[in-house]
């Protein structure tokens, strides 16, 4: 415990313990003759044990009850949050991003338009996006993995 004059001093001390600002009011305390009171052991305290510390807070989040909603192939379904993190984390089959596709049909010798077909088709991309295909073939000329054109 320590006295102050001021709250600023008190807040002062709290920060440099480290203790965030909207917790200031947990551990200042004014007193009749007009000083405040500091109890830096509380906030010591506060600072060691974050996820449930003296004071009776519990930092941790709830667990989430309420169901997920997936659109499945037109049908909506209700699925718990546990559910849907396990299928995530049971996902064994690799990632295919539009520049891995691109970049791999234009190596193995596709053309332009040839690509452009399998990456609107696997991306369901617009016609705004048309310009793939040359860029990528672009950068691969540019890293020397796709030799130039003769």
């Amino acid at each position: 415990m320590k006295l102050v004059k001021t709250r600023d001093a008190a807040t002062s001390i709290l920060r440099k313990l480290g203790i965030n600002s909207r917790d200031y009011s947990l551990f200042i305390t004014k007193t009749p003759g007009g000083l405040f009171e500091v109890d830096s052991d509380k906030a010591s305290a506060h600072l060691k044990a974050p996820a449930k510390h003296s004071l009776g807070l519990v930092t941790e989040p709830a667990p989430a009850k309420e169901p997920v909603i997936i659109r499945d192939s037109g049908k909506v379904k209700a699925v718990s949050r546990t559910a849907v993190v396990q299928k995530m984390l049971d996902s064994t089959a690799p990632k295919v991003s539009i520049s891995g596709l691109a970049e791999q049909l234009l190596l193995e010798g596709k053309t332009n338009a040839e690509t452009w077909a399998a990456l609107k088709e696997r991306f369901k991309l617009g016609d705004d996006k048309k310009h793939y295909p040359s860029w990528y073939r672009s950068r691969l000329r540019r890293q020397g993995r796709l030799a130039k054109r003769q």
